[in-house]
Order: structure tokens, then C-alpha cells, then sequence
């Protein structure tokens, strides 16, 4: 059953055929050509990471209740998602490096719970 699966440094538009790795728990495509994250349903995921690609939004990614640690540096996003504080278990975000230009999106990180490190600045 797969655990872990590392796709960086790839060419990978779409993570659709992802969908039902129900066993999954850290998965990583950075340095790839994401754009759109759709209806991802992974129930075990903890470790995510997307750094450098050219992701604009990621509300598909707050239906990802087990997620501790997201990496989204280097993409195109502008908004974070107001269902964001559902994911309550996440300790740790990367944000740097993306088009986030107002303190209420960044102030709406105030209501994760858990949430130990947040990061605007090089990516972690």
C-alpha cells in the first residue's frame, strides 16, 4: 500500500488520477506544471507539497482533514481560501513567493488551531 509518493521535477498538469490513494499520507510534485487542483480526496494525508508551479487557488485542498504540513511556494495564488481554518490539525503552511497581497488573507491563518509555523518568506 503506498505510503509516500515523490513526483518533483516532472512535467505534471493534473493530480486527478490521484484521487483514492486512500493509503497515502506525503505527497510531493514541486518543480512541475500544476495549475488546478480539483476534488482531491486523499483521507490520509499529512504532508503535502507543491512548491513551483503555477497553482491559483487550493480550496480543494481544505476537504483534506489530516493535512499537518502544506508547502504551496513559488505558484500563482492571490486568495487563501476562506474554509481554510477546517483544516485544524495543519502545524505548518508555505506561502511564500505567491501574489498574497493583504493582511486579511494572511490574518484569516489566525484561525488554525494548531497551526506553530506560518511562512511568506523563502520556502522552508
Amino acid at each position: 500500500m503506498l505510503s509516500e509518493l515523490y513526483l518533483d521535477d516532472n512535467v505534471i498538469s493534473n493530480l486527478d488520477p490521484l484521487n483514492g490513494l486512500t493509503h497515502l499520507k506525503r505527497f510531493s510534485a514541486n518543480f512541475n506544471r500544476v495549475e488546478k487542483i480539483n476534488a482531491f480526496r486523499c483521507p490520509n494525508l499529512e504532508f503535502i507539497s507543491l512548491n513551483h508551479n503555477k497553482i491559483k487557488y487550493f480550496d480543494a485542498l481544505t476537504g483534506q482533514k489530516n493535512l499537518r504540513e502544506l508547502y504551496l511556494a513559488k505558484n500563482k495564488i492571490e486568495i487563501i481560501p476562506e474554509s481554510l481554518p477546517c483544516l485544524k490539525n495543519l502545524h505548518r503552511i508555505n506561502l511564500a513567493g505567491n501574489n498574497i497581497g493583504h493582511f486579511k488573507e494572511i490574518l484569516a491563518m489566525n484561525k488554525l488551531p494548531n497551526l506553530k509555523r506560518l511562512c511568506f518568506n523563502d520556502p522552508m
